[in-house]
């Protein structure tokens, strides 16, 4: 690595940490708005860092840095969300049939969805 690089990586550095990190209080409670679970909060702001350092270098000097990292928040937590929508809820089904042992009938009406609903996402659970 040069010298230059190694310039540049530690003024971005210094600059974020000087920037960047007396916004972190205020990210917390609107990432608990988001989530509206503490540990999830705590992860959302962490991965909001992350993100604004990686891109760092593309943050405009003079315009607002605020909005900016809210707005890092939300997409964030967007694409968070439209990931969980994504994978399978197994979680209440899953444990019915397979830990508690009931036919997939009675997971069915316990949950209130069609039998096949049942079938399909136990069966995408435990692939």
């Amino acid at each position: 690595m040069s010298t230059t690089m190694t310039q540049s990586a530690a003024d971005r550095r210094a600059e974020i940490e000087q920037d960047v990190i007396p916004y972190m209080r205020q990210l917390y409670p609107v990432a608990f708005n988001l989530t509206r679970d503490p540990g999830d909060a705590e992860d959302l702001v962490q991965e909001t860092m992350i993100k604004t350092y990686r891109a760092f270098h593309q943050f405009e000097p003079g315009t607002n840095l605020r909005a900016w990292l809210h707005k890092i928040m939300r997409n964030t937590s967007i694409s968070a969300h439209r990931k969980r929508g994504r994978e399978p809820d197994s979680g209440p089904v899953f444990y019915l049939a397979d830990i508690e042992g009931y036919p997939y009938k009675e997971v069915a009406e316990l949950l209130a969805i069609p039998l096949g609903t049942t079938m399909s996402r136990l069966h995408r659970g435990r692939q």
